[in-house]
């Protein structure tokens, strides 16, 4: 529960959106209520409009916050469906990465120290357990997650007898391997773009602790209280009408 996405439920809420309205309507209208004298109507009112309105307060520190520190990824998308259909590519991606800090650039620095000149951003799980053997322990969290990042990535070599070149006058050229090789790497394409999405989108839903726990309370605080002022709304209700049918 505690992680971005749940808290997008709030964050993305329209009727939560708007709880800011009443940080001003409600003290307006209490206000005005007071300064004509209209005490009794304030007393009428069927439910606690002090939890009302720090309920609004709570949802309104909860969106700023939401607003400031969630993850754009989680912000921006509810699903890979979501971020396709919007046209979202690499660039995309790249942005919210980067927006991330995810080291990508630290790390193929250090598989290519390690390797040499065997270098190569795909290991086999023993090849990673010794490549990660020589990395300090702060960065090992992000380094596995890296590891998932590429390995479950599909790449695609051309075969040797493409025949790249002037086309024209090869004779080793092959339309049907060049026109296969072309749709192989569009599948891969689409393919490893979902994975990155997902992989960089589960990766969002638990950073920044500081601030999702922060924002968990006042989202959490801000539904208890509302929810208290639906109950006594209820419950006057139930028993003004029992007290009327009784009568």
């Amino acid at each position: 529960m505690n992680n971005w996405k749940f808290i997008a439920k709030y964050g993305k809420n329209k009727i939560v959106q708007r709880t800011y309205i009443f940080l001003f309507l409600v003290p307006f209208l209490i206000t005005t209520l007071v300064k004509f004298d209209l005490l009794k109507i304030i007393e009428a009112i069927p439910f606690s409009w002090h939890m009302f309105f720090y309920s609004s307060v709570f949802f309104t520190l909860g969106n700023l916050v939401y607003h400031f520190f969630a993850p754009s990824i989680i912000k921006d998308n509810n699903s890979y469906f979501e971020f396709s259909t919007e046209s979202k590519n690499w660039d995309h991606l790249n942005m919210y990465a980067e927006e991330l800090k995810i080291p990508f650039d630290d790390y193929t620095t250090d598989v290519k120290n390690f390797r040499g000149e065997s270098y190569h951003d795909i290991f086999t799980e023993d090849q990673f357990e010794e490549f990660i053997q020589t990395i300090p322990a702060p960065k090992h969290k992000i380094y596995n997650f890296l590891y998932e990042y590429f390995r479950q990535q599909r790449t695609t070599s051309p075969p040797s007898t493409l025949g790249f070149g002037q086309v024209a006058n090869n004779p080793e050229f092959n339309f049907e391997t060049y026109k296969h090789y072309g749709q192989e790497l569009d599948r891969n394409s689409t393919h490893n773009l979902r994975v990155a999405f997902w992989k960089i989108y589960e990766f969002a839903k638990t950073e920044r602790d500081t601030s999702r726990i922060i924002c968990l309370i006042f989202y959490v605080i801000g539904t208890f209280l509302i929810s208290l002022v639906t109950f006594n709304s209820i419950y006057i209700v139930i028993k003004n009408g029992l007290t009327v049918w009784i009568n």
